[in-house]
């Protein structure tokens, strides 16, 4: 099993049809889903027709938010990026769109980098009742605000002890202890702490990604029950990566890593797209869970993006498959790896179908191996399972075990929980 296992089929808000920008292999397509302007970019248009990337989306109370950027397509992808970006907050009743902008962040006005309002690659967080709003390539390093619809404070970020090079295309997430991670694309990543979102933020680590990684930006951060997660896009090789912490200062390639690929995107009736990249991974977090995936999605090398061609960019919303509740059961401080000890797993769906569960380290599930139940006994809404620590192929390196598997109905099941031994926590 993979992160991009997770990716599930996007649902159907308007209607999947040839009525949409793009080569053959984005058309037909759902323009509803997301955020982008569907009008052919061919066709002569009074008003400005936009281009679309990234986007990161936070719920308040029945709302979605969605911080995007935008430039009129008029300029192409590039320059367009580079000097005539701003960031936009749209609003949707749900995850997947249809997104509706509501107003410019920065400015009214179409901006530039002259005039100092040019605005990319946004990360929206709240701490404590205080929307923090990251830009990436901005004169504007962080807005704070006391609500998702602002006003916006204005703050310069300090990194201390860190490479200026490569610029400020930051994640970040609170930690548990109330502190702030911060990872930064510059060269090499660099990972940063604070006690509060505007800083100063001192670098704690360094070259966190594989170093096989060719070229690697657009990290997406998050925090769940029991680990750290970071998504990154290798752009030059057109997919992503995930990566695991217990910390969100120490990192550990997932295996396999692949998180997302040109082909995943498909709708619940079956339509297949292949866009020609997608970059700017971000996630919903909802009730400590990643429910969606959003991506900037382009038919064509950003090159071929030019004005008055049947081209343009756009954000795609994909559901997540949810993780299940896991819980080892264990009145030990340590568990014996490698013994014939035998370990309980409580698992928070009874419709799993035991005999395909496999529990142990996370590299060794996700790719069969594990160990199978020695048995199960039903407890109203949940099972309780028994493995054997000796085939768990889990050691002293682990901070999670996994279990993976799947329903009656061959629904894929998988789930984390952090091992009681002192190591790993």
């Amino acid at each position: 099993m993979a992160f991009v296992d997770r990716i599930e089929p996007m649902p159907i808000h308007g209607a999947v049809d040839d009525d949409a920008w793009g080569t053959e292999a984005v058309v037909p397509r759902d323009t509803a889903n997301g955020i982008e302007d569907s009008r052919i970019p061919t066709e002569t248009h009074e008003e400005t027709l936009w281009s679309y990337w990234g986007g990161d989306v936070i719920r308040e109370e029945d709302t979605y938010h969605m911080f995007v950027a935008r430039w009129p397509q008029r300029h192409g992808h590039h320059p367009g990026w580079q000097s005539d970006s701003r960031v936009v907050r749209a609003t949707a009743t749900d995850p997947t769109g249809p997104f509706t902008v509501e107003e410019s962040i920065l400015s009214s006005e179409e901006p530039t980098s002259e005039t100092g309002e040019y605005g990319h690659n946004p990360e929206i967080v709240e701490v404590d009742g205080t929307y923090g709003l990251f830009l990436g390539h901005s004169p504007v390093d962080l807005l704070t605000a006391p609500s998702v619809t602002g006003p916006w404070d204005r703050h310069t970020i300090e990194l201390r002890g860190g490479n200026s090079d490569g610029g400020f295309n930051p994640a970040a997430t609170e930690r548990g202890d109330g502190s702030i991670v911060l990872i930064n694309r510059n060269s090499p990543y660099e990972v940063y702490l604070a006690d509060t979102l505007i800083g100063p933020y001192e670098k704690v680590n360094e070259d966190i990604f594989p170093k096989n990684a060719m070229r690697v930006e657009d990290p997406a951060l998050w925090r769940t029950e029991n680990q750290y997660h970071l998504l990154a896009n290798e752009w030059s090789e057109r997919h992503g990566f995930y990566m695991r912490s217990p910390d969100g200062i120490e990192w550990t390639l997932e295996d396999p890593s692949v998180a997302f690929h040109p082909d995943v995107t498909r709708y619940t009736d079956g339509t297949e797209t292949r866009w020609y990249k997608l970059e700017r991974p971000k996630v919903l977090i909802e009730d400590g869970v990643a429910t969606h995936l959003y991506l900037a999605a382009i038919d064509v090398p950003k090159d071929e993006d030019r004005p008055g061609t049947n081209h343009n960019s756009k954000t795609l919303a994909l559901p997540l498959l949810g993780p299940t509740a896991v819980t080892i059961q264990s009145t030990d401080d340590t568990l014996e790896f490698g013994s014939d000890a035998s370990v309980v797993v409580r698992v928070s769906d009874d419709d799993v179908d035991v005999d395909s569960l496999r529990f142990g380290s996370p590299t060794a599930v996700n790719y069969g191996r594990g160990a199978a139940p020695l048995e199960a006994v039903d407890e109203d809404d949940e099972v309780l399972v028994t493995f054997r620590l000796s085939e768990t192929e889990l050691t002293s390196e682990n901070f999670v075990g996994k279990i993976v598997g799947e329903t009656d109905t061959g629904r894929l099941v998988f789930g984390f929980d952090r091992l009681p031994n002192e190591d790993s926590k």
